[in-house]
């Protein structure tokens, strides 16, 4: 068994593996800093009316397809 310390990690590999674990540390040695591709934020203005959702006030005795309805009906404006 070989011993091989990278940073802060301890591995110990059979003999026939441990060319490979270092090249595999390598690899992981020579991406750090990088990160994936970054992708744009969502800008929108959260007091945009069209982006605004507003919520009926449930009743009780109102059943799940009532408060539905209400919802689209307030709603119109976000095209659901």
């Amino acid at each position: 068994m070989i011993t091989i310390s990278h940073n802060r990690a301890t591995l110990t590999v059979q003999p026939e593996n441990a060319e490979s674990t270092r090249e595999l540390l390598a690899l992981i040695d020579k991406s750090k800093g990088r990160k994936g591709r970054k992708f744009p934020k969502i800008r929108s203005n959260p007091k945009h009316e069209s982006m605004r959702r507003y919520y009926p006030v449930f009743e009780p005795g109102m059943d799940t397809a009532e408060y539905l309805r209400q919802y689209e009906v307030l709603n119109v404006h976000v095209h659901l």
